[in-house]
């Protein structure tokens, strides 16, 4: 399986702004994320709030 548009998001305004700018073009992403609650990364929960 070839991983395609791999995205270290910090935050929901980074994949926000990558969404809006992709999302007529690509057809999917990866989203590297942390377990737990770190104070200034993007975590699995505020991924599905976005999308």
């Amino acid at each position: 399986m070839e991983v395609r548009n791999l995205l270290d998001a910090q935050n929901r305004d980074e994949l926000r702004k990558w969404l809006q700018e992709h999302y007529s073009t690509e057809t999917e992403c990866w989203v590297i994320v942390k377990r737990g609650r770190p104070k200034d990364e993007i975590v699995s929960e505020q991924i599905l709030e976005v999308v």
